[in-house]
């Protein structure tokens, strides 16, 4: 089982602790009782942190599973889809290592509740004239629809995920219509008119290609550029070792014969290099593309790692009926 984590807090001069024991944590506690600290104007639980997103996402979630005024899904199938879809914010620690936004197992839905609080920000700021949250829910919906966690397998992740957040956020921008608030435009890809108009349209797979090519290309590119950059150093170095010529200078006999021979040496020695430095940057280049770097794991966020991170969390937490914050977003 894993720890439960604890947030102290001082609230009215009383002092209390947060514990990170549901996907949305309840209201403080009492450090020595356990007892929910009691607010003094309504002489009810303080609520918790993120209670008024919890609800707020349920309010979102009539409207995305609603009809419309002819009685079709307002979304399409993407509002059938979110009829069955389990819908969560949280905000627990170990959720938010997986993403500080939103993200699927292709099972469930979880948004994190920060994020979602800045998209109500903006959305309200743009009179609703920009979509935030229903776009953020529609775009995870997306990867369910289109089974992206089981696609692409043999791509890189990173690469993965961005050809798939290409393709579906120019399908909700061109399809939908919808115009994302300016914090999804930072975020994500495929964001702008031109990805949009170039994307929405195309297969998953051959995005993932095309992006491939492009990654290729600057490679081969860089290792050019690499490849010149020590050839320049090397004549550099040779005009060093040429210019101390103090040998022929002092006329002893023999001295020639020595250099010639050292930079014939030199020149053999810089031709047996040759070979570890293309193994040297052959190795970069898989490290590159393979996601060996921590910070494209943690981007990538590993499919099976994240399914077997949400069972475990999921089952450590008590039953959904015993937290109103689940319920909500049923």
């Amino acid at each position: 089982m894993s720890e439960v984590r604890k947030t102290p807090v001082k609230i009215n001069g009383q002092n209390g602790v947060i514990v990170h024991d549901k996907l949305c944590s309840d209201g403080p506690v009492d450090l020595k009782t356990g007892e929910p600290l009691i607010d003094p104007s309504t002489g009810e639980p303080y609520p918790g942190p993120n209670d008024d997103m919890a609800q707020l996402l349920h309010d979102y979630l009539v409207f995305l599973r609603s009809y419309d005024l002819s009685g079709n899904p307002r979304f399409g199938v993407l509002s059938l889809i979110a009829l069955n879809t389990p819908i969560f914010v949280y905000d627990h620690p170990r959720f938010k290592k997986v993403a500080n936004t939103a993200f699927t197992d292709g099972q469930h839905v979880f948004v994190d509740a920060d994020f979602m609080r800045k998209l109500v920000t903006q959305e309200d700021a743009s009179k609703n004239t920009q979509q935030g949250v229903i776009f953020l829910l529609l775009h995870e919906l997306m990867h369910k629809l289109y089974y992206h966690v089981d696609r692409l397998q043999d791509v890189p992740p990173r690469i993965a995920n961005i050809a798939e957040d290409l393709v579906i956020n120019g399908k909700l921008i061109k399809g939908f219509k919808m115009n994302p608030v300016k914090l999804l435009s930072e975020v994500g890809f495929g964001m702008k008119p031109d990805e949009a108009e170039k994307y929405h349209n195309m297969a998953e797979e051959v995005v993932a290609e095309m992006l491939l090519i492009e990654e290729r290309k600057k490679k081969q590119k860089q290792d050019k550029q690499d490849k010149q950059d020590k050839q320049e150093q090397g004549q550099q170095g040779q005009k060093q070792q040429g210019g101390g010529g103090s040998g022929s200078e002092s006329g002893e006999p023999g001295d020639e014969d020595e250099n010639d021979s050292s930079n014939s040496k030199d020149k053999n020695q810089s031709k047996g290099n040759k070979p570890k430095d293309k193994d040297e940057s052959k190795e970069k280049g898989e490290n590159k593309q393979g996601g060996g770097s921590g910070e494209e794991e943690n981007v990538s966020l590993n499919k099976k790692t994240i399914s077997q991170n949400v069972k475990e969390t999921l089952a450590n937490f008590k039953a959904p009926q015993e937290t109103n914050k689940i319920k909500n977003n049923m």
